[in-house]
């Protein structure tokens, strides 16, 4: 397959992840109590719409992943070490956000399927333990730093528009700034606009 074909697929993939994650930012507030994301967390993953809201998520991640791919592709010959090391701290994050996504998607329900299940997120003991802890930290952390580092190739790069880099950085500081829902949301929703730009970029630049 000719590299401009996977290059437009790239393209098409993000701008259709920001979509969609976007989609999944809407429908998370819309469909989900989410009063209880504080107060009763397995009475927020039994929800009937839990799985669907997650599995949008989780799609938007694969699609997202695939087209950032594919706009380094266009990038690599002129971004250098901090575009090459953006890049591989961008993968990482997704890799942290897929496995997070697929816990969330396919775990948590069969868990809070049984009273020792609701108890289990009842008593916080998943988010108490230490393993837990460092993985909030590292997920955070990466999924705060890497679109930024990433996104200074992209505002440089005369191929994508620097409002697209710009949004990025927006998008993602906002998402990891503070336990706030209503900020990690206006977060979620500008990261996507800004893939939408991007990716629309990439399937020209082929």
């Amino acid at each position: 397959m000719e590299i401009s074909t996977l290059r437009k697929a790239g393209g098409v993939a993000l701008a259709v992840g920001g979509i969609l994650l976007a989609l999944y930012a809407a429908l998370f507030n819309l469909l989900l109590p989410t009063d209880m994301m504080e107060t009763d967390f397995a009475g927020l993953v039994l929800s009937p719409a839990w799985i669907p809201v997650c599995a949008t998520a989780l799609v938007a991640i694969l699609l997202l992943a695939f087209g950032f791919i594919a706009t380094y592709s266009v990038l690599a010959r002129t971004s250098g070490i901090l575009g090459f090391a953006g890049f591989v701290a961008l993968m990482t994050a997704y890799l942290f956000q897929f496995g997070e996504l697929v816990m969330e998607t396919f775990y948590y329900p069969g868990i809070v399927s049984s009273p020792d299940g609701v108890a289990l997120f009842r008593s916080d003991a998943m988010i108490n333990h230490p393993a837990a802890k460092a993985f909030v930290v590292i997920f955070i952390g990466t999924n705060a730093l890497a679109p930024q580092a990433f996104a200074v190739s992209l505002i440089r790069s005369k191929a994508f528009p620097k409002l697209g880099g710009i949004l990025l950085i927006v998008g993602a500081a906002l998402y990891a700034a503070a336990p706030v829902l209503v900020v990690n949301l206006a977060g979620i929703v500008i990261f996507a606009a800004a893939c939408f730009i991007v990716g629309r970029a990439t399937a020209k630049a082929a």
